[in-house]
């Protein structure tokens, strides 16, 4: 059954220290939402104790929870609350979950005290919903038989379940820390390591059975929110069902979220900040954990670990409510060109930019990146295609460089190009017909042509018209080249532009693809529309230790790389191919048959065993290996 009135309910599931309190609060940022806190709590102690809502008041004297109290009996009436505690205390336990797996299998009939509990609790948010005037109530319970329990009584469970590395949930729940909503100040509960990592085990295979039930559900990993907030939270909610839009997360951040006073109750801590709130990593326990500990830690977990990466939903991107246009109006581009040191050839960029056939407004912004403006390029512009000039404002690198062209516009489609390769006319007419086409995609790339050395000149059409994220994991698409991209300005937004933290600059434009691919569906045009000049060495490109550096924080950046087995093995023979051509030939063979290991078939271990055992130029390998098939992309 469903309880007229009642909302839709985000819940909040996952391990204690694992940030679902920063998480809830996160998501009830967002216009038409709010937060209960740990609701379960509510019939556990937390009413009968008066312990401090986040605001900082006694429940009894908070008005929020003072006007949810009048409007729910079970909150007011004592024989109805005692109820509540009784049914709560024998049918929410971790012993319960066959039970309620029966019921939410149609196996066995719902029984009534579970309605019962169910009318409860819709009672309790249907309230706060009405007092805080909102459509969506967030509950950061984290238990997963509490949300079942609810799921199956009939309400709109959504499941957020937020995931962190089980080694830094067991070191700080190993931590004394204060627990401020009790007036006697009582610390949290901490527990042993081991025993921490048993009970994150055992929380993330109930989750799975939570979902597998039916209740939509979105993994949400801490360490993605605290780098990416916006991107990784908007991917998490649409898998669970709910839509959002760019706006619903302008309050996150790089580095910090803006959020406003709670009412949750129960918790961590945090609750009880408000305003500016810095998003961090807490990795103490790289260093601070006992080394047996850690060991435990992952043995216990591991079965665990490989779970929760596989009981997430298949790597789509969220539907997002974006800008739209139809066909027959042209949106203003802007077009961003990083250039150092090419003079000439940069000229040749901004002239076929210039002449594009694109019946709508162009601005091409001219970034120089260690060297001097050249202000004569101002001149290649005409009538509707502005050319203006200026220098990286931010981090030395290409990622720097691109991100001071985004600081310098405001236009709804940003498009970039190199300073050595060339569009083609229709480039930009293409692209933006195809976003007018498919109003859902955020990025789209297109075919290329590789201006080989020697004058021999390679087709690359487009493989697909659409690549999902598991496409993107296995390979780096050449179509989604960086000299390609036409990208909504709103999912540059939503993922903070370009990363200029990764080592060396290398692979800034697959790293942005990766983190755009979660928020935005990725597209391209088919046929190729850019020009990419192979026959000139790039300033931005390291050499052997910086790929070896860059590809190592890589996969450290995007652990959903770990997933893709295809992928995997490709990172792992690059490596593996560098530590070779580096003279490290036993962690090249260590990391050449891991990847032989994920993936037997995969090119690029076989490229790395190539010159492990014949020591040939690297030069003249990757040469031959590019006269079979399409490259090693």
């Amino acid at each position: 059954m469903r309880y007229e009135g009642a909302p839709t309910v985000i819940y909040v599931a996952g391990s204690s220290r694992s940030g679902t309190t920063l998480v809830e609060r996160a998501v009830a940022a967002r216009a038409g939402a709010c937060t209960v806190g740990e609701a379960v709590d509510l019939f556990r102690g937390a009413v009968r104790a008066d312990e401090r809502c986040g605001c900082g008041r006694p429940l009894s004297e908070c008005p929020f929870w003072t006007a949810v109290t009048q409007r729910v009996p079970a909150l007011h009436d004592p024989e109805a609350f005692a109820r509540m505690e009784r049914i709560q205390a024998h049918l929410v336990r971790q012993r319960r979950m066959p039970a309620l797996l029966a019921v939410a299998r149609r196996e066995t009939p719902p029984p009534q005290e579970l309605m019962e509990y169910g009318r409860g609790f819709a009672e309790v948010y249907r309230a706060a919903a009405d007092v805080a005037e909102a459509d969506l109530v967030v509950d950061a319970s984290k238990w997963p038989v509490q949300a079942l329990a609810l799921a199956v009584a009939g309400l709109d469970v959504r499941l957020l379940h937020v995931v962190r590395d089980p080694h830094g949930v067991a070191h700080s729940q190993a931590k004394v820390v204060s627990r401020p909503q009790d007036r006697d100040g009582a610390p949290m509960v901490r527990r042993p390591t081991l025993s921490t990592a048993a009970r994150w085990s055992a929380t993330q295979a109930q989750v799975g059975l939570v979902r597998w039930c039916g209740v939509p559900t979105g993994r949400l990993a801490y360490e993605d929110f605290v780098r990416e907030p916006a991107g990784s939270l908007a991917a998490a909610l649409s898998a669970a069902g709910v839509a959002t839009t760019p706006e619903d997360l302008r309050h996150l951040h790089p580095g910090s979220a803006e959020l406003p006073a709670s009412h949750g109750v129960a918790g961590n801590p945090s609750r009880f900040t408000a305003g500016t709130v810095p998003l961090r990593l807490d990795e103490a326990w790289r260093t601070e954990m006992p080394v047996a500990d850690r060991v435990g830690v992952s043995l216990l977990t591991a079965p665990a670990r490989r779970f929760a990466r596989g009981s997430s939903p298949a790597p789509t991107a969220p539907t997002l409510t974006w800008s739209r246009f139809v066909l027959g109006t042209w949106p203003r581009v802007s077009v961003i060109v990083p250039t150092r040191g090419r003079p000439d050839l940069v000229r040749d960029t901004v002239r076929a930019a210039v002449a594009q056939d694109y019946p709508g407004e162009l601005e091409i912004l001219v970034v120089h990146d260690q060297e001097a403006e050249d202000p004569t390029l101002t001149s290649l512009g005409t009538p509707g295609r502005r050319v203006a000039v200026t220098s990286n404002r931010r981090r030395a690198g290409l990622a720097g460089a691109r991100n001071t062209g985004l600081e310098l516009t405001d236009a709804p489609l940003v498009a970039s190009c190199d300073d050595d390769d060339v569009w083609h006319p229709t480039k930009l007419t293409r692209q933006v017909t195809r976003l007018a086409e498919d109003p859902d995609l955020g990025v789209v790339g297109s075919g290329i042509r590789l201006m080989m050395p020697g004058g021999s000149v390679a087709e690359w059409p487009a493989r697909a018209e659409r690549f999902p994220l598991e496409r993107l994991l296995r390979n780096r698409v050449k179509e989604l080249h960086s000299s390609t991209l036409l990208v909504r300005r709103e999912v540059l937004d939503a993922v903070d532009g370009y990363d200029e933290s990764l080592p060396h600059g290398y692979g800034e434009d697959y790293d942005l693809i990766l983190r755009a691919a979660r928020v935005a569906p990725v597209g391209c045009v088919t046929e190729p529309l850019a020009d990419i000049n192979k026959r000139v060495q790039s300033w931005y490109q390291g050499r052997s230790r910086n790929t070896l550096d860059a590809l190592t924080a890589f996969v450290e950046r995007h652990p959903e790389i770990e997933s893709s087995r295809r992928g995997y093995a490709r990172v792992l023979g690059q490596m593996a191919f560098v530590e070779s051509t580096m003279g490290r030939r036993r962690d090249a063979v260590r990391h050449a048959t891991r990847g032989l290991l994920t993936w037997p078939v995969t090119p690029h271990v076989a490229l790395a065993y190539g010159h492990i055992v014949t020591g040939v130029d690297p030069g003249r390998l990757l040469s031959l290996a590019r006269r079979f098939g399409r490259g090693l992309s």
